[in-house]
């Protein structure tokens, strides 16, 4: 019997062979194309685009929004439809996802100005491309809230991205034509009310100047700061600064064109606002009389505004004519002393009086001097304290910018106020000389007779009445006297030519009746009949 074994054959381990069919050029070629439009940047998948943007709009305003819960969730929900739509205008896949709104209203380094947005965007665009879409795009829903807010003006994205690369062109004021009083009670009501309403009040303003600077905001941008406001009586000033875009250039000369550009501005939004402002506060409404038709930028005269010392309007402004008048400043004090003292230091105790009169009478818009003419001793008696009488001649000085001149009371009044401490220091010395009393030059000057008293009283030394003349004089100058000659020439001539004028008309009769000498010969002439 033969036992059959099933024998199975089993394939080596230690070798194996694979092969596999040839492939055709076409399919490679297939292969090769697909990987490459794989490749291209239409059919890569988008990566995030991680971004920032500077939007415009005070900083303060911005605070105040984004730093309220409610009014944040609004205002960056906004934001988001607003970065939504503007991406999408060169994408349409593209998806925003924001993340941060915070105002740059405490900023080192650049204008405290405006709103930094941070965001994402899915899409397959360059950075580039999104900023400009972003910059070209109108913030619809941002604006609406802004306009709620009371702010009416565009928000939109800076082409800079942050304000540290802005450039400062330097600090500027623009002096604004009102009266003292006007400006005085706009800001004591808006600063009563609330910080907003400081910076709505110039906002306008800066929108105004920013649209006669660089209205497309491209090259320059205009900050004003609510804090520096100085009102003074010639011009309520409104500090601003210029920031140029990066890439722009700035010269020595560009600080002084920019000013020509704002002084020239008409200030439409902030005259609107003026206008706004009289039924928007109630405080106002009892002081409409004092708002201007319209308030306009001006050229104040020369000189620091802030600074009474910065120079002598005298060498600025040519006189146009003076007014003058004559005083006598009574000074308490022992006649005897004083006489002594008169003898030994005239010229310190004149130079020290007209020294207090003129910082006294100091005005930018007036050459204002003082002339110690003489003086004597006033023994006292029943009626009045002995002393020394000065007789003093004060000349107003006017220029073309002189708006009021001092009548006599308010004169001596003023002449009362004066600090004569250096006077008094003489009067104590006994004569000696006195450190920072320097004496002037004499001068020769004539003098009226005078009138009335105002009267006083302090430490011996000081002034205690003031003598006023009542003859006042107005002396005018060689141009003002000239151009009152030539007008009552052109004013004769005219006469004359008119008188001479009518003559001829009434009594020469071809002038009178000049159809007259036709009918008179008419009568005579003869006709030859055929």
């Amino acid at each position: 019997m033969r036992t059959l074994t099933r024998m199975t054959a089993r394939p080596s381990t230690a070798w194996r062979c694979t092969v596999r069919p040839p492939q055709s050029p076409l399919l490679q070629f297939l292969v090769l194309a697909l990987m490459l439009m794989c490749a291209h940047p239409d059919f890569a998948s988008a990566t995030p685009v991680n971004t920032n943007a500077w939007l415009s709009g005070p900083a303060a305003v911005w605070d105040i929004v984004v730093g309220t819960p409610a009014t944040e969730t609004a205002m960056k929900a906004a934001a988001q439809m607003d970065l939504q739509a503007a991406v999408q205008s060169i994408d349409s896949s593209a998806q925003v996802v924001l993340n941060g709104l915070t105002s740059y209203k405490s900023q080192q380094g650049g204008p405290a100005y405006g709103a930094n947005v941070v965001f994402s965007v899915t899409t397959e665009k360059p950075e580039e491309e999104v900023l400009s879409a972003v910059r070209g795009s109108v913030m619809t829903n941002m604006n609406t809230i802004f306009r709620a807010a009371g702010l009416d003006a565009p928000i939109t994205a800076l082409i800079a991205k942050e304000p540290s690369t802005m450039t400062s062109v330097g600090p500027l004021l623009l002096p604004v034509m009102g009266s003292t009083y006007f400006w005085y009670v706009i800001l004591e009501t808006l600063a009563s009310t609330d910080e907003m309403a400081v910076t709505l009040f110039m906002h306008p303003l800066q929108v105004d100047i920013q649209s006669a600077v660089d209205s497309t905001v491209t090259q320059f941008l205009i900050e004003a700061t609510p804090s520096a406001i100085t009102v003074n009586a010639s011009s309520f000033y409104s500090s601003y600064t210029v920031w140029a875009f990066p890439k722009v250039e700035v010269g020595s000369g560009t600080p002084d064109k920019l000013k020509a550009l704002a002084t020239g501005s008409r200030l439409s939004q902030f005259n609107s606002y003026l206008e706004s402002a009289k039924s928007l506060y109630p405080d106002l409404r009892d002081y409409r009389d004092l708002f201007p038709t319209a308030v306009r930028p001006w050229t104040p005269p020369p000189g620091n505004p802030f600074d009474e010392e910065s120079g002598d309007t005298g060498e600025t402004f040519p006189v146009l004519a003076n007014n003058t008048g004559d005083y006598s400043l009574l000074f308490s004090g022992e006649a005897e002393q004083w006489g002594v003292v008169w003898e030994k230091q005239s010229e310190a105790v004149s130079a020290s009086i007209e020294k207090a009169i003129e910082a006294k009478l100091h005005r930018r818009t007036f050459v204002n001097r003082a002339f110690v003419t003489s003086a004597e001793t006033m023994p006292s008696d029943a009626q009045q304290g002995g002393g020394l009488r000065v007789h003093c001649r004060v000349v107003q000085g006017l220029t073309r910018f002189s708006n009021h001149t001092w009548p006599p009371e308010e004169l001596a009044s003023l002449l009362l106020q004066a600090d004569y401490s250096e006077t008094q220091a003489l009067y104590a010395s006994g004569g000696s000389a006195v450190e920072g009393v320097a004496p002037r030059r004499p001068r020769s000057v004539l003098m009226q007779p005078t009138l009335s008293a105002f009267a006083g009283g302090g430490s011996p030394g000081s002034i205690i009445t003031a003598t006023v003349n009542y003859n006042y004089s107005t002396k005018l100058s060689k141009e003002m006297t000239g151009v009152i000659v030539m007008a009552a020439l052109i004013v004769g001539v005219s006469l004359i030519i008119i008188i001479v004028t009518v003559c001829c008309c009434c009594l020469c009769p071809n002038f009178t009746r000049p159809g007259l000498k036709s009918k008179l010969s008419s009568r005579f002439n003869i006709g030859n009949d055929p």
